[in-house]
């Protein structure tokens, strides 16, 4: 009995996955212990590889949960789904909800069931396309537009906590190795071969 709880102690204490291809096991770690995993660098490119895969998925997480936390603590009264599409809006006017799904990485169906609530507390407004009437473009209202600067607000807390002890000069360091990643990464975008799908309006109606 003590052995099985002994054994399901350490299943749940060691977690598996797979991220980029590569599959490992990492221990949880209370506040102020420090990490043993990943071990140190070798000269080998595999375990440059896993120590990217890593740290791009922990700053990530991390940077999502800090977000959705500071978010909800703003009293904008916002959730993150509904800051990710006014983001987007903000950014590119106005979007086919097809368009819009691909952006923020949501399917269509959910992300409909999100913009009849948003329409609702008047954050967005969807309007006919002048290019084709079948299709309905997504609009901030002008609501939604007094919540970008606060939005904004919330978010520099977190790039300054981000970014604390860094220089001017490694952030600017940091913002081109992203851009060059980002460049790599759409270079692989565009050559992957295309879905191949049948035109349909019915979700942008």
């Amino acid at each position: 009995m003590r052995k099985n709880l002994r054994n399901a102690k350490e299943a749940n204490r060691l977690h598996g996955y797979s991220i980029l291809g590569y599959k490992f096991e990492r221990r949880k770690l209370s506040l102020g212990s420090k990490p043993d995993f990943p071990p140190p660098l070798k000269d080998g490119t595999d375990d440059v590889q896993r120590q990217f895969a890593w740290t791009l998925h922990d700053v990530f997480r991390l940077f999502q949960r800090a977000w959705n936390r500071r978010l909800r603590g703003s009293g904008l009264g916002i959730s993150p789904a509904q800051s990710r599409v006014l983001t987007e809006v903000y950014r590119q006017g106005g979007l086919t909800q097809t368009a819009l799904a691909e952006c923020i990485e949501m399917e269509r169906a959910p992300l409909g069931r999100l913009l009849d609530r948003m329409e609702e507390l008047g954050l967005v407004e969807r309007r006919p396309n002048p290019e084709d009437r079948r299709v309905r473009l997504v609009f901030h209202t002008e609501k939604a537009f007094g919540l970008d600067e606060p939005m904004w607000d919330t978010a520099r807390g977190l790039f300054d906590q981000a970014l604390k002890g860094l220089s001017p000069e490694e952030i600017t360091f940091l913002i081109s190795i992203l851009e060059r990643l980002k460049q790599n990464l759409l270079v692989e975008e565009a050559v992957a071969e295309p879905v191949q799908r049948t035109p349909n309006h019915k979700n942008d109606v």
